[in-house]
């Protein structure tokens, strides 16, 4: 029995539906890498509204006694937000604009100054009273030690380090700023084309499936189709003209029962005479009908099967 698929065929449709089969098991690791970008978002997101929260509380002020507030910090606190928003859906729509490329080239190159503002900011606080604090677990002699050394040599240099101070953080707070933009932009990309990948992957491996499915039934379907064929070519001429007979033979003996069926009707009025019951009087001649009935019923597969090959030859 011919296959409908060859062997090389086979060994692709399986090798396509493995592939994605496989793809489709991956997509748990894909959702939760996509889990982890999106907290991480959600941090950068955080950081943000609370960096232009404590900016504008600053620049605003607390109202005074008695004094409506007319600026609410919140709500510029959320404009921070709204200008990632903004800033993804212009990198997303025109890549290749100014302040897009701007603000791509600088991220990188801010990083350093809000490390240098930061750093600044914790060596700061820890030469102010910290040193103390570090060390009060430590031998009175070893404390001693750490903090004569303070005044003597690095005070010149930290006076003129808080003289710049200022500056430096709020530097560092501005870089910080757009570094947020940049890092919020990259990670709505990464969940956006992660998502896109979990999609087509669980699209991929339904179709693979569904399309095995298809395979596996057509498989079936030729396989029934050819035992069919099968069994039509075994049929010889002999099997062939014996079931003709047969159906020649059920189809005289259908047209033959009305016949049959008014022979009986006769004999039964003539057993009934008088009875109004009886069935009506027909000007057909029961005994003719009988004769000829006789010899429609002689007639036989044999018969049949021999007039079938005497006209064939003619």
């Amino acid at each position: 029995m011919a296959k409908l698929f060859n062997d090389d065929e086979t060994t692709a449709f399986v090798a396509v539906w493995l592939r994605c089969t496989r793809e489709g098991t991956a997509v748990p690791l894909k959702m939760g890498l996509a889990l982890v970008q999106t907290l991480l978002l959600a941090g950068v997101v955080l950081t943000e509204y609370s960096l232009f929260r404590e900016i504008f509380s600053f620049i605003i002020g607390p109202a005074g006694p008695g004094e409506a507030e007319h600026w609410s910090v919140d709500t510029f606190a959320v404009t921070g937000c709204l200008m990632m928003l903004g800033y993804h859906i212009l990198a997303h729509d025109r890549p290749g604009a100014l302040p897009v490329r701007l603000i791509r080239a600088c991220a990188g190159t801010l990083l350093p100054v809000y490390a240098l503002g930061a750093g600044l900011a914790v060596a700061s606080v820890v030469y102010f009273g910290g040193a103390d604090a570090l060390v009060q677990q430590a031998a009175d002699a070893s404390r001693d030690l750490f903090t004569a050394a303070e005044p003597a040599a690095f005070a010149p240099l930290f006076d003129k380090f808080i003289a710049g101070f200022p500056v430096v953080f709020s530097l560092a707070c501005g870089a910080l700023v757009v570094v947020n933009l940049h890092t919020a932009h990259r990670l709505v990309t990464l969940i956006t084309a992660n998502l896109e990948q979990i999609g087509a992957r669980l699209r991929a491996a339904r179709d693979a499936r569904a399309a095995m499915a298809v395979i596996r039934e057509t498989e079936k379907v030729h396989f029934a189709l050819c035992q069919q064929r099968d069994a039509l070519l075994a049929i010889t001429p002999h099997d062939l003209e014996t079931a003709t007979a047969r159906d020649i033979l059920g189809v005289i003996s259908e047209a033959l029962r009305s016949y049959e069926q008014l022979v009986v009707q006769h004999e039964t009025r003539v057993g009934n005479i008088g009875n109004r019951f009886a069935p009506p009087q027909t000007n057909v001649d029961p005994k003719q009908v009988e004769k000829r009935l006789q010899a429609l019923r002689a007639i036989n597969v044999k018969s049949i099967t021999a007039s079938l090959r005497a006209a064939t030859k003619e």
